[in-house]
């Protein structure tokens, strides 16, 4: 069987659309048609710095579609099902499973599996263990996990990493509850899922920090009570909730975002780190504010749980309580993917979607 995918052979350098072999399932693998895959800011941090991946590789992680195959051991899906795909399989055993964080689990990340896409015979890599920019992919069965088929792919795919990942941190990491105050640095694809998330956690107020007006429109729009454009919004906060906030989610991806949420988290309150930096970055902050009983928490993939939060946020989706259309700012075929990775660098879109079916 054959499938196009999009490959990442240096980096710096424009991607290529290559058609692949799909080799033969190995018995836990379930192989999926992929309809769509978001375009997210991790994989353009791939692409312009390579850092944290083997070259070349198939680039794409945010990706739903339909199991068209299933390995012989398969027991969680079959052929029909429709799926969002997971970065984050679980084996259930390992110490983190057994603490209850699947998304840390050490048994399956990379996750394991045999059939993959080869160029004349060698096995490219995946990013994510995915590789979602591609017509087909290859998987472990913890990954596909099966949701509600009336759910349109181009909007819930977002599910399987940025929807999921803000959404998360408000709502599993910081742990916000009806009442708290709440703001959230940077509105693009992670921040405005944050913000949906403290909305539909009961948050009494939530701020959202953003350069970009039209961000903060859709913000307002998916829950913000309130918006800052200032390039220092740390004293406006202060003023606006009278010293602070109770949670502060960063999801920019620089430590000067970093250090501001900080700054705006009251006495006692905490702040999510979200936002992925350079790993040559360094955080340089007093020791004093954590003694002021400040929390300094990360946040991967939102903390989450697949097999739970995915169907139950395709089901908020389909109730009209998780405003998914408003994330989408554009669709592209396959052979787009350049082009939607380009955008991210312009900061006018929130995210692009890339259709394969």
């Amino acid at each position: 069987m054959k499938a196009r995918a999009v490959v990442l052979e240096k980096e710096k350098h424009p991607v290529n659309l290559e058609e692949l072999t799909v080799e033969a399932l190995e018995p836990d693998d379930v192989l999926i048609r992929v309809h769509a895959c978001g375009v997210c800011r991790s994989d353009r941090n791939v692409q312009m710095t390579g850092e944290m991946v083997t070259l070349p590789i198939i680039l794409g992680h945010e990706a739903a579609g339909v199991v068209e195959d299933v390995g012989g051991s398969v027991t969680q899906v079959e052929q029909g099902d429709h799926v969002i795909v997971s970065q984050t399989p679980s084996c259930g055993h390992c110490p983190a499973c057994v603490r209850g964080k699947p998304y840390l689990c050490v048994g399956m990340n990379p996750s394991p599996g045999g059939g993959r896409l080869t160029r004349n015979g060698e096995e490219l890599n995946r990013y994510m263990s995915i590789g979602g920019f591609a017509e087909r992919v290859v998987v472990h069965q913890g990954q596909a996990i099966k949701i509600d088929a009336r759910a349109p792919f181009d909007k819930v795919c977002l599910i399987g990493c940025g929807v999921m990942t803000g959404y998360g941190a408000a709502v599993r990491t910081a742990g916000v509850v009806p009442g708290m105050t709440v703001a959230v640095f940077g509105c693009g694809g992670v921040g405005l899922s944050a913000v949906m998330g403290a909305r539909l956690a009961g948050a009494a107020k939530i701020i959202a920090v953003d350069t970009a007006p039209a961000k903060l429109e859709i913000a307002e729009r998916v829950g913000a009570t309130h918006s800052i454009t200032a390039e220092d919004p740390v004293s406006d906060i202060q003023k606006l909730m009278g010293g602070g906030v109770d949670v502060a989610i960063e999801a920019v991806g620089t430590t000067d975002a970093m250090l501001k949420a900080m700054k705006a988290t009251l006495p006692g309150g905490t702040t999510v780190v979200v936002g992925v930096p350079s790993f040559a970055d360094r955080l340089n902050f007093s020791p004093f504010h954590l003694l002021m009983d400040r929390t300094l928490r990360g946040s991967l993939v939102g903390s989450e749980h697949p097999p739970h939060d995915f169907p139950y946020l395709v089901d908020l989706y389909l109730q009209g309580r998780l405003p998914l259309d408003d994330l989408v700012t554009g669709t592209f075929p396959l052979d787009g993917v350049n082009t939607a990775l380009d955008l991210l660098d312009k900061n006018t879109t929130i995210r692009s979607v890339i259709l394969t079916a």
